[in-house]
């Protein structure tokens, strides 16, 4: 199997097929309602596990291997978090400038800029999974399985604020497979920038990890920790994150990451 048909494959599974589980828990909003959190603590745990315990140490592999500064890839993982905390800023603006989803008013205006807000997302996603692949088709897999799992709870915002924004829910359909197309995009984008140029693949592999982390601990846990305040449940989405670290790490185990 080539390279490019596995992350061909890994794309589609890690952004296409999210956004089709996505869609069914959209028509059954009471059970999602009520494993919500638990999808962003599961996912909040497998991002900051594959960036810990398989991303960063493979790329600490190749800098030992070429010779490179062994801080060299830790300059890459905190550029990404900068780079994603200025997109991510960038994103909010538009937000409280269109609308604000199923809690607060929208207009018809949010609806391409949610699209292009989630064609960016799926983009960066796609190219992501394609950095992690070039290293090795197992963390390739990893990835994205990380990547999956955070999409589910993402499509299914998206979708609802799509549908409160005046479409009807086959055009909120097409509107979000346009935007998960956009993945592919970005994997093509990646595999053809770093043809021939294996010195690429620690700075991507670096930066994937640099984006899992910010994507855990700049936007996930923080709507943990702003939702729930105390008591059993907490205690719960607590144990659902440390449980999803042991699992993506028992994963990479099994892979031979």
């Amino acid at each position: 199997m080539t390279q490019f048909t596995q992350t061909f494959l890994l794309v589609t599974f890690g952004s296409v097929l999210s956004l089709a589980l996505g869609l069914l828990l959209v028509w059954q909003q009471r059970l999602f309602h009520r494993f919500q959190l638990y999808l962003v603590a599961f996912a909040a745990g497998a991002l900051v596990a594959t960036a810990l315990f398989d991303l960063l140490p493979e790329a600490m592999e190749k800098v030992v291997e070429s010779g490179t500064a062994l801080e060299t890839p830790f300059i890459w993982a905190a550029a990404a978090i900068a780079i994603f905390f200025v997109l991510e800023k960038s994103l909010h603006w538009y937000h409280d400038h269109t609308g604000h989803g199923p809690e607060g008013p929208v207009t018809k205006a949010v609806v391409p800029l949610i699209t292009l807000g989630d064609g960016l997302h799926n983009f960066i996603d796609g190219a992501l999974i394609a950095a992690a692949t070039l290293a090795s088709p197992q963390l390739g897999l990893v990835t994205a399985v990380a990547v999956f799992l955070h999409e589910i709870p993402q499509e299914v915002g998206d979708f609802s604020v799509l549908i409160f924004g005046g479409l009807s829910r086959v055009r909120a359909i097409l509107f979000n497979l346009l935007s998960a197309a956009t993945a592919y995009l970005g994997a093509f984008a990646t595999l053809m920038f770093s043809a021939g140029a294996t010195s690429f693949t620690t700075p991507l592999v670096a930066l994937t990890a640099g984006a899992f982390l910010f994507i855990a601990l700049g936007e996930l846990l923080p709507e943990l920790i702003h939702k729930e305040r105390g008591g059993v449940r907490t205690v719960l989405l607590t144990a659902t994150f440390i449980f999803a670290m042991f699992f993506m790490r028992y994963l990479g185990e099994m892979l031979g990451v």
